[in-house]
């Protein structure tokens, strides 16, 4: 969790693992945290990744965003296991390790919520078997606001006065809807949060 963030400020960050610094210099992140209240900004949005090496990444990162917002199918490794690593591994050399998507992901932050093949592979739902591994490898690797359950990456979050809701439609998936009744309510909350707030919902 990071607390503590002033509002329309640059940052940069490196990450410690075992008291030992990353010093590399391809390594280092840098954000800058949204403002508050009624203000001009920009982000950058795609799905469908089928090319982490494509130059579409790095015209959005020319862009200069506040952030890459990711629709789905951030990978099309399509895991499907019991074992996290699977889901794990597609993160690793299908999305950060190629540059320019490594290089935009140093740049801006990423507000992300899979589709089928990022999540358990093609047309997959919530009977899935790799349903919580799926869920624990996004947790460990995907930066996100705050989550509703163990297995859900439904999120919302406001910037200036634009409230972005990112609906899950693969892990409550079933037969008979894109989302279960827990989803559907919170998503239902969260536009009553943007009108009653004067906010504009996306």
């Amino acid at each position: 969790d990071l607390n503590g963030l002033q509002p329309a400020t640059p940052y940069t960050y490196r990450f410690e693992v075992n008291a030992v610094l990353d010093t590399a210099q391809g390594r280092v992140g840098h954000f800058t945290t949204p403002p508050i209240g009624s203000a001009s900004f920009s982000f950058v949005t795609g799905s469908c990744n089928g090319d982490s090496k494509s130059p579409v990444w790095q015209a959005m990162r020319d862009r200069d965003p506040l952030f890459f917002l990711g629709t789905g199918d951030l990978h099309y490794r399509d895991p499907n296991s019991l074992d996290p690593e699977a889901h794990r591994s597609p993160y690793r050399e299908a999305v950060l390790a190629y540059s320019p998507m490594n290089e935009l992901l140093h740049q801006a932050p990423i507000a992300y919520v899979w589709d089928d093949h990022d999540f358990c592979g093609n047309n997959s739902d919530g009977e899935s078997v790799g349903k919580v591994s799926a869920a624990r490898a996004y947790r460990e690797y995907v930066p996100h606001y705050p989550l509703s359950n163990s297995t859900g990456v439904y999120q919302a979050f406001t910037i200036g006065r634009v409230h972005f809701i990112m609906s899950d439609l693969r892990s409550s998936k079933s037969h008979w809807g894109m989302m279960d009744v827990v989803q559907y309510t919170w998503l239902l909350q969260q536009f009553l949060h943007a009108r009653d707030n004067g906010l504009v919902a996306c």
